[in-house]
C-alpha cells in the first residue's frame, strides 16, 4: 500500500496544482472580464438604503462565523423609475437605513447586476491578485508535472 502511495502520489499531486491554477486562474480572469465590462455599460445613480438583511453563519469547529450584509437600496433610474433592488451579494461593508448611496446598475436590468460604489472604489485590481495567485500554483503544477514525467 505504502509502495502505491509513494507511486501515485508524485503523479497526481503536480496534475492536482495544474488543474487547480487553471481553474482558478480562469474563474477569477472571467470574474473581472465581466465586472470590467458591467462597470463599462453601467449606469451610475446616487441610492438610499431602505433595508439591511443581516444573516449571521455559523462557523465549523471553534470558528465564531460570519455575519453577511444584504442591503435593499431605492434608486431612480434614468427614464425616471423608481427601484428597490436587493444586493444578494454580501458585502464587507455594514450600510445602516436611510445611508446614501452610490448604485452602478444595468440600464436594460436594474436588479440583475446592481453593485454599490462609485467606479473607483470597485475592486477589480484586487483580484488581479487572485489571478497571480492562481496563475503561479499553475507555473508551479505544470513546471512539477513536467519534471515528474520528463525526469
Amino acid at each position: 500500500m505504502i509502495f502505491l502511495a509513494e507511486k501515485v502520489v508524485p503523479i497526481l499531486l503536480p496534475i492536482a496544482f495544474t488543474i487547480f491554477g487553471f481553474l482558478w486562474t480562469l474563474g477569477f480572469t472571467i470574474f473581472v472580464v465581466r465586472r470590467r465590462a458591467f462597470l463599462k455599460r453601467a449606469l451610475e445613480t446616487n441610492g438610499t438604503v431602505i433595508d439591511v438583511e443581516v444573516k449571521h453563519r455559523l462557523g465549523m469547529g471553534n470558528s465564531l462565523g460570519s455575519t453577511h450584509h444584504y442591503p435593499t437600496v431605492r434608486f431612480q433610474t434614468a427614464d425616471g423609475q423608481t427601484v428597490d433592488c436587493k444586493i444578494n451579494i454580501s458585502l464587507h461593508e455594514f450600510y445602516e437605513v436611510g445611508q446614501p448611496v452610490i448604485v452602478n446598475y444595468d440600464a436594460q436590468n436594474p436588479c440583475k447586476s446592481t453593485q454599490l460604489g462609485d467606479r473607483e472604489s470597485q475592486p477589480v485590481g484586487t483580484y488581479i491578485l487572485f489571478i497571480g495567485g492562481g496563475a503561479i500554483f499553475l507555473l508551479i503544477g505544470l513546471t512539477w508535472s513536467l519534471s515528474a514525467f520528463v525526469l
